[in-house]
């Protein structure tokens, strides 16, 4: 089977128009991707930021972009530590030189907690994961940067027919983002968004609107 993904993308700080596509190609367990994050540019044989990625789900991933001839490896796992399963990522640039190690665990069905660190780095990250209600539509995400001293804090809600509104600050920016997804027919996906600076004197929201289009042979 493949899938083809088409997504066009708006910005009004750049008043610009961009589309990205990606096709899907199924290889047994192995799955190849391409993906092409600007078309217009790639047809003017402009930089386009080319990328390829081999993965098999929840075991590993490798992305490789010959513009930067950069390679960047992830490696998926699951222990057993005091009868919770423990999900492990290991993910390393090596154009970067960077290697990050992540763990995550649900200690029930609706609290989770993140705890990752870039090897060699004060770099640490911890992320909880709040999931409300019955059915799990409100989704709080509260997470803290030790190194930068900063927390951000978002919440998400989700509705019926594939709708969700997301809200985050981010106290190290002082941002405030707010996002809207929705599904439409024919195998589409619209996303809106805005982000405002609060510290800036006239607060400028910048705007996003994004579609996606999926088609599968």
């Amino acid at each position: 089977m493949m899938k083809t993904t088409l997504k066009g993308k708006y910005e009004s700080i750049k008043n610009s128009v961009t589309a990205s596509l990606t096709v899907d190609t199924n290889l047994g367990d192995l799955k190849l991707k391409t993906s092409v994050a600007d078309v217009a540019a790639a047809y003017a044989s402009l930089p386009s930021s080319l990328s390829f990625t081999l993965e098999k789900p929840r075991s590993f991933s490798i992305d490789y972009t010959p513009e930067k001839d950069d390679v960047k490896f992830k490696f998926m796992n699951s222990v057993k530590v005091m009868e919770k399963a423990v999900d492990l990522t290991y993910t390393h640039t090596r154009g970067e030189n960077r290697t990050e190690v992540e763990g995550a665990v649900a200690l029930d069905a609706g609290n989770k907690i993140a705890v990752s660190n870039v090897l060699g780095t004060e770099e640490w990250k911890v992320r909880y994961t709040y999931a409300h209600g019955a059915l799990r539509r409100t989704v709080i995400e509260p997470s803290y940067d030790v190194k930068a001293n900063a927390w951000d804090f978002a919440v998400t809600r989700k509705f019926e027919h594939g709708q969700a509104v997301k809200a985050t600050f981010r106290s190290s920016s002082k941002a405030f983002d707010l996002e809207w997804t929705g599904d439409i027919p024919y195998n589409t996906t619209i996303k809106i968004s805005g982000s405002i600076n609060m510290t800036e004197k006239i607060a400028a929201p910048k705007l996003t609107a994004e579609s996606t289009w999926i088609y599968e042979i």
